[in-house]
């Protein structure tokens, strides 16, 4: 079994990292489709979606979702090889991170984060791809700190 903790070294950076690459990737399928409102699902004709979340969990396994694996966290745990209370977990913490809400991710990775009144991002589906830049940004930022 894989471990999310180990895979992205405890490091909120890391994650941001998987998840810009993971969107960047994700989006590039003819049979997956960006959608920030939903953690995973898949339509008749086998078109998969999911979040942020969802495909920072797919960049970071490596593997991508096909139609079945895709509905409920259970399958996309065993399908990716995570613990199915580790990846709920972290699925949780990466929404709230999409939309610039830091401390989940920093709670996951075992530190203490202070959220500034101002969120440095929040990606939508209209706007994720212009927001990357602010959130490698923010990634570098978080870098620098050794976080």
């Amino acid at each position: 079994m894989i471990s999310i903790k180990e895979k992205i070294q405890s490091k909120p950076s890391v994650a941001l990292q998987f998840m810009v690459d993971g969107l960047k990737r994700q989006s590039l399928r003819n049979d997956f489709t960006v959608e920030m409102g939903s953690f995973g699902d898949h339509i008749k004709d086998f078109k998969c979606f999911g979040c942020a979340a969802t495909c920072t969990i797919q960049e970071i396994a490596q593997k991508d979702f096909v139609d079945f694996n895709v509905i409920e966290t259970t399958r996309r745990a065993n399908f990716l090889g995570f613990d199915v209370y580790e990846l709920s977990w972290f699925e949780g913490a990466m929404d709230f991170a999409r939309r610039g809400k830091l401390s989940g991710i920093f709670n996951f990775c075992g530190q203490q984060y202070e959220q500034p009144q101002e969120y440095p991002f929040f990606l939508t589906n209209d706007n994720w791809k212009e927001q990357i830049p602010v959130v490698q940004e923010t990634i570098a930022q978080l870098k620098q700190q050794g976080l």
